[in-house]
């Protein structure tokens, strides 16, 4: 068994440790943390063993609903809409999620390594840096649209959307941020505007007719 190998080992001098799901008297397994450890005597022989056994079952538990939360949320995040990616209290992001990696085309080393900053344009760095450092003094909200760079070098628009999670001091804990691209939405307006302009500077009447209320505009 795993204990009778840890007392061989630390008979012959070495500090043996592990973990185990074993029974208890009353019946009841729980997880042990199990400890090994040689006692030498005047002449430097191992004289005995110290064994030291820690009941670990509330930690094994709560790991367990943490790595379950972990799966959950995963699964959430990397399946929403938006992009998103986490921050630390100062703003440096150390979690994004799958469509943000794969729209950026990095994998997570290159991008905690090259950062979230990596895919704006030039003409809006600065101003993303600037503002983005402004939320953080100040713990509010950033929000902003901006043109973001694909793996494939073009640009698409996003509502990028940063708030701050506060501890029970009131002290910034981490930052959530979620991109949403709107580069449809900004298209269309943009046709509407041209549209609408073309119609101011018609010379012509226009008359919108609507089916059931008669003369619209």
């Amino acid at each position: 068994t795993r204990a009778d190998e840890a007392i061989c080992k630390a008979a012959r001098g070495e500090i043996e440790r592990f973990s185990a799901y074993v029974p208890t008297v009353l019946g009841t397994p729980k997880w042990w943390d199990v400890a090994f450890t040689p006692f030498p005597g005047p002449d430097g022989a191992i004289e005995g063993v110290l064994c030291v056994s820690r009941d670990i079952t509330q930690e094994k538990i709560s790991e367990s609903a943490l790595r379950a939360g972990e799966q959950r949320f995963r699964g959430l995040a990397d399946n929403m809409a938006q992009l998103a990616w986490m921050a630390d209290c100062d703003g440096q992001v150390f979690w994004y999620n799958k469509r943000w990696l794969d729209y950026a085309g990095f994998n997570e080393e290159e991008a905690i390594k090259k950062g979230w900053y990596a895919l704006h344009h030039p003409d809006y760095a600065d101003r993303v840096r600037e503002r983005m450092s402004g939320a953080i003094e100040r713990c509010e909200m950033w929000e902003e649209q901006l043109p973001l760079r694909s793996f494939d070098g073009s640009y698409r628009w996003f509502l990028t959307r940063a708030v701050p999670v506060v501890d029970d001091m009131g002290r910034t804990a981490l930052w959530c941020a979620t991109l949403t691209d709107i580069t449809e939405q900004r298209n269309l307006s943009h046709r509407l505007r041209q549209l609408a302009r073309v119609v101011e500077l018609s010379h012509e009447a226009i008359l919108v007719w609507d089916l059931e209320s008669g003369i619209a505009l």
